[in-house]
């Protein structure tokens, strides 16, 4: 209770204890959509004058995972189940976040191999990942997971961990 008060004071839209159902998190998710869409919505129309509705698509983004079901829950309520490298991979991104992964570490990690510089299984698995949990290209530009050039990936938001009984 003290830490929901504190965040709020410090200027937190919203704030939910530990003990949480997915359930409960989804309707948040739909209540903080609703109100930025009607916000949104409300400004364009006084833009653009009265009766006159222009949507603006909301942005789709990880929110929380469950390593166990590979369950990934975005923003907009929706969700999605990884493949078996693409969980491996984005478990590794999460636990090292906010510091980047190199791709030495992805190889040993993920592919249980020295890395190869000529091989492209990296590049490939990271734009698998990229097209599953990133949000439409007219949407949003810049993807979840960075590149950091001549090092590695890394986040560059973080997404929370969920125990598979709260995911139900």
């Amino acid at each position: 209770m003290f830490e929901t008060v504190v965040s709020l004071e410090a200027g937190a839209a919203d704030a939910i204890s530990d003990e949480v159902s997915v359930r409960e998190l989804a309707a948040r998710i739909k209540a903080c959509n609703r109100k930025q869409f009607s916000e949104n919505n409300s400004l364009l129309q006084d833009q653009h004058g009265p009766g006159k509705r222009i949507a603006k698509p909301l942005h789709k983004r990880p929110l929380y995972y469950t390593p166990q079901t590979r369950r990934l829950y975005f923003s907009d309520s929706s969700r999605t189940v990884l493949h078996g490298k693409e969980a491996e991979l984005l478990d590794l991104l999460i636990l090292r976040y906010p510091d980047y992964v190199n791709r030495n570490e992805i190889s040993e990690m993920v592919f249980q191999r020295d890395w190869n510089p000529r091989d492209r299984s990296i590049d490939n698995l990271i734009s698998r990942l990229r097209k599953t949990i990133d949000c439409d290209e007219y949407e949003c530009t810049e993807s979840i997971i960075e590149t950091v050039r001549n090092e590695g990936y890394k986040l560059r938001t973080p997404i929370g961990l969920l125990p598979a009984e709260q995911a139900s």
